[in-house]
């Protein structure tokens, strides 16, 4: 699979010649009652604001309301006072969205606001004629994203935030005794050991730690977060490792007050504490039962 389309990735979908989203009319209060979607999209296709929609067999009146929503004038007739009785109370007590027309100079300023350009400042004369202002749906390509005047400007003020978090990341995870697959960039397929401190070569030419995560190789899925008794191992041996790291630098000091001793001691219970979150790793029960001799 090369590319995964979700739903809400484009809002909108094109319309062929098999209309399978209408349906017959749910709450019907007449006997052939159409659906509105099905009135509303004839309507839309073959006329324009302020054109006349004339119904010889009104119904319930589903056309003059939908025209009368969409802007349209409208003539409905029907030989039933019945039809007539019920078409007159479904268009006295509808309630529709309330439209701006593009001739007007609200209509200007939105449609200036909607397509981020300057707004108009020719004459309006509020002409239902000219249509309303319609709202957008932008379809995003490679294309657009690349002459996209703006990316400069989110990269400066994003970038920074990002390069933290990534700092903030590997310094967490430094030490995790358990690898993580890489699943993209130029290490796909390799493992990251958080334990070790080594260097390697990319294709690109670039080094490397193979204990840091490369920006495009955090995962995007959180993985099972640790509980219970992996977490506080977790917790045991990363404390212990980084007071085996504060004695180390406290030692390479001129005149250091800290002796081998302690580093030793440090590195010892470090050890410790490692193998046991290894070992409760490998084998919960096991070490759970260890632990209780």
């Amino acid at each position: 699979m090369r590319y995964c389309y979700f739903l809400n990735d484009y809002p909108l979908r094109k319309i062929f010649s098999v209309w399978d989203d209408t349906i017959g009319s749910r709450d019907s209060i007449y006997v052939v009652q159409t659906a509105p979607n099905v009135v509303a999209r004839c309507i839309l296709m073959t006329s324009d604001p302020g054109d006349l929609v004339l119904d010889p067999t009104c119904g319930s009146g589903t056309t003059a309301y939908v025209a009368e929503q969409w802007g349209r004038r409208w003539i409905t007739i029907d030989t039933s006072r019945v039809a007539i009785a019920l078409a007159r109370s479904r268009l006295m007590g509808a309630r529709y969205p309330y439209y701006l027309l593009a001739d007007s100079p609200e209509g200007q300023q939105k449609e200036a606001e909607v397509t981020r350009s300057v707004p108009k400042s020719t004459p309006t004369f509020g002409s239902i004629r000219q249509g309303f202002v319609y709202d957008r749906v932008p379809r995003i390509s490679l294309k657009s994203i690349a002459n996209n005047a703006e990316i400069d400007v989110i990269w400066d003020r994003m970038q920074p935030d990002v390069e933290q978090a990534l700092r903030d990341l590997n310094a967490e995870m430094e030490g995790f005794p358990c690898p993580h697959p890489v699943t993209s960039g130029g290490r796909a397929g390799k493992l990251l050991d958080f334990q070790r401190q080594e260097e390697v070569r990319l294709p690109s030419g670039e080094t490397a730690l193979t204990s840091e995560f490369l920006e495009w190789e955090v995962p995007r899925e959180q993985g099972t977060p640790m509980t219970g008794k992996t977490l506080a191992l977790w917790q045991d041996a990363r404390k212990a490792l980084r007071e085996l790291e504060l004695l180390e630098r406290e030692l390479a000091k001129p005149r250091s007050p800290v002796g081998e001793e302690k580093v030793n001691a440090a590195s010892r219970s470090f050890e410790y504490a490692l193998e046991s979150l290894n070992d409760f790793i490998e084998d919960p029960s096991s070490a759970a039962a260890s632990a209780l001799v």
